[in-house]
């Protein structure tokens, strides 16, 4: 092999990065003991295709939850969703479906914040009216069964439809009250 200039610039060149990649891919390993978790390292978790159910106190599920994602941040106490419906059904007769393209929970599930084409429906098995309520943010209170928005909605029952500033919908009682600026028109 012939050794000019040019050859031993680039061996030389190729020698520092090598032990340049080499230091940076040590700098940021931590070493601990078998069974011993490093103090940075974040604990938490991140499901796909997720579903939690919360039943009553007989066994019997009172709500399913799916989400296409759930993550854990521990730092913030908080549960980040994606792609997320809820199925509340007390009876057979009368179930309630909530879907949005993204939520947030703190740990505890005491409620849950919905945005993105927030849906609630409720679509009788009789022949009452669906009702469906649309928004962009929505709360959800599972230990209650309410959900809850202070921005704009639209209700619509059957082909009637009504457009206010904030709902309050009692799924458990199928009720719900519209806070403000309420409008709408109704055929005869």
């Amino acid at each position: 092999m012939y050794l000019n200039i040019k050859n031993v610039v680039s061996i030389i060149f190729l020698s520092i990065v090598a032990g340049a990649s080499w230091y940076w891919s040590r700098t940021g390993t931590v070493t601990t003991n078998m069974g011993e978790f490093p103090n940075n390292l974040r604990l938490g978790y991140y499901l796909s295709d997720a579903e939690i159910v919360r039943t009553k106190e007989d066994g019997q599920p009172l709500y399913k939850l799916w989400a296409r994602r759930a993550e854990e941040q521990p730092s913030e106490n908080r549960l980040f969703l994606s792609g997320v419906r809820v199925e509340y059904r007390p009876t057979e007769d009368i179930p309630w479906f909530l879907s949005a393209e993204s939520g947030e929970a703190p740990t505890d599930e005491s409620y849950i914040d919905l945005r993105g084409a927030v849906e609630l429906l409720n679509e009788p098995q009789d022949q009452r009216d669906r009702t469906l309520v649309r928004t962009q943010a929505l709360r959800f209170e599972p230990e209650n069964l309410v959900a809850s928005s202070e921005g704009s909605v639209s209700l619509f029952v059957g082909d009637r439809r009504l457009d206010a500033m904030g709902i309050r919908v009692y799924l458990r009682d199928e009720r719900l009250e519209l806070e403000s600026e309420v409008h709408g028109q109704f055929d005869p």
